[in-house]
């Protein structure tokens, strides 16, 4: 009998220490939780969106309690967001609880991830903050979940479910974070499996998630000494040399006639040759012509009038390595009901803003023809692009984020290549 009281005293004391390991610490103020986004999964993406917050916002590591969870979601494998949640103990200093992600993951639930379910367990996950964390405010966002067609859709169709369920209960939803990472070529910031953010991605999606909680939070984010943590995001405080501007080529239009189109660009340094490629809108791209490194125009003539057609041009080395690529313009021929853009100009030319902040920069564009449209295809949106992206980066058309910093030169591009530029320095 003293054995087993013995034991079970030995049991007791070990199942006390082990949840003394995951309590709540008086100075925790701030709980982030999240789906395998917010894991640092390879040595190529070491930091995660909660690394990137903790530090644009002053956040001390030591007030912040981050629950990376890998395959949670708020109703796979037995609402995993939720008894992770329930699982933490009662605290009244908990301030907010950054809740981020989890549609990918509902998408596979058990039983399928349909909206009745999703809005059940997020009520309950609401409820479960209320009574454990009772001073707590909820922020949240879900963000877009990987590259192709299939997934951009599920975002599109899917984020309006969590977006409205989460005002509903008076949660802080992140606005426009779910899409910081659709961008024009998104596998530029995922990793090879096509579903968790690279460095890059991971980078943006924390600046993003930053400047939306930044803008609707303004306790405890200023005056505050900043806190570095041993993860290396400390790092990105001081300019590396070896940052250096990307190699951009910016082809535009110079010329456009009912029967022929003319392109211009500034010469690309290292480039020994460039091709250019094209074809009408709907149809493959096709090899047009080789060019020496000299020539930096091309025309091409035979045009059918009143049609779109897309060009891209790309640079190479003496190696034939591609060393520049530009994206695809989209150029109407005259007699059409459709117009090209002709000028585009941004609100000022020169810029400056704090590491760590954010600001909206904007440009406008003017057409050739007055009433009439672009492309329906282009829509005539302007792209924002950054030369340096380590040093300020879109988080989304129009909101420039410092990194770090530096130096560097934004464009905002129309679909005919018409550009305007701004320079921009971070302090």
């Amino acid at each position: 009998m003293k054995g087993k009281r013995f034991f079970a005293a030995v049991f007791f004391a070990a199942f006390i220490l082990l949840a003394g390991g995951r309590s709540v610490s008086a100075s925790v103020k701030y709980i982030m939780m999240g789906d395998s986004y917010s894991a640092r999964r390879t040595v190529t993406a070491p930091n995660a969106w909660p690394d990137y917050v903790m530090k644009q916002l002053n956040l001390n590591p030591a007030e912040v309690r981050v629950e990376r969870l890998s395959g949670y979601g708020f109703i796979r494998d037995g609402r995993k967001f939720v008894v992770r949640l329930n699982a933490i103990p009662d605290s009244k200093a908990v301030r907010k609880i950054i809740l981020v992600g989890g549609m990918g993951n509902d998408y596979h639930a058990e039983g399928g991830g349909t909206r009745s379910r999703i809005e059940n367990a997020m009520e309950r996950f609401d409820e479960i903050a209320a009574r454990k964390f009772p001073n707590a405010d909820i922020m949240y966002s879900a963000p877009n979940w990987g590259t192709g067609a299939f997934r951009q859709k599920l975002c599109r169709t899917r984020t309006p479910w969590y977006r409205e369920k989460s005002r509903a209960l008076g949660w802080q939803y992140l606005e426009n974070t779910e899409y910081s990472l659709r961008v024009t070529h998104p596998e530029t910031m995922f990793l090879e499996d096509g579903i968790h953010p690279n460095k890059r991605g991971q980078a943006r999606l924390g600046l993003a998630l930053s400047a939306a909680i930044r803008s609707q939070w303004a306790e405890g984010l200023d005056g505050k000494e900043r806190a570095e943590s041993d993860d290396g995001v400390g790092e990105t405080a001081t300019v590396s040399e070896d940052i250096k501007a990307r190699r951009l080529l910016l082809p535009e239009m110079s010329l456009v006639t009912p029967h022929s189109i003319r392109l211009i660009w500034e010469p690309v340094e290292g480039a020994a040759s460039y091709e250019i490629y094209g074809n009408l809108l709907t149809l493959k791209l096709k090899k047009l012509q080789t060019l020496s490194a000299s020539r930096t125009a091309v025309e091409r003539d035979g045009l059918e009038s009143g049609k779109c057609c897309k060009y891209v041009v790309c640079a190479y080395d003496r190696n034939h390595r591609q060393i520049a690529r530009s994206r695809e313009l989209h150029i109407v021929t005259p007699k059409s009901k459709y117009t090209n853009c002709n000028s585009v100009s941004f609100t000022r030319h020169s810029t400056a803003l704090r590491e760590g902040t954010s600001i909206t920069i904007m440009a406008s564009e003017s057409f050739a023809a007055s009433g009439k449209k672009p492309y329906p295809a282009s829509n005539g949106e302007l792209r924002y692009i950054s030369d340096t992206p380590e040093i300020a980066d879109f988080l989304y058309p129009g909101v420039l984020a410092g990194i770090r910093k530096g130096t560097c030169r934004i464009y905002a591009v129309s679909q005919s290549g018409i550009y305007d530029v701004c320079t921009v320095t971070v302090r």
